[in-house]
């Protein structure tokens, strides 16, 4: 949601959302950098659209905006071909009996 509080500068209000409102905000985020000047993967800038899509949905059920917009938006690809790491069982296992001395830290892992 930050990127889209930063790309209306703080103000967006459901009365500023149309076809073109969303297609900018698509093309913003595919080239938009974050903080740190990387830009935003093709899965963050999916799941970011997605979402404002689906509160634009909710906020069209509910009658606060009078057309849906997203359906002329068309989404972005995600990129399925990402891998993510994942811990195996003997990962987990060891992680939780090591000596972690945070209370917090090791509640969380």
């Amino acid at each position: 949601m930050q990127s889209m509080f930063t790309f209306c500068n703080d103000s967006c209000r459901f009365g500023d959302v149309s076809v073109a409102f969303m297609t900018a905000y698509r093309k913003y985020l595919l080239k938009s950098k974050k903080a740190d000047g990387r830009r935003y993967s093709n899965n963050t800038a999916s799941g970011y659209l997605k979402n404002i899509k689906r509160l634009l949905r909710i906020a069209y059920v509910d009658h606060m905006i009078y057309f849906d917009p997203t359906e002329e938006i068309e989404g972005i690809k995600w990129n399925h071909t990402f891998k993510r790491e994942r811990l195996s069982s003997e990962g987990i296992e060891s992680i939780k009996f090591a000596p972690i001395k945070d209370g917090e830290v090791k509640k969380a892992v």
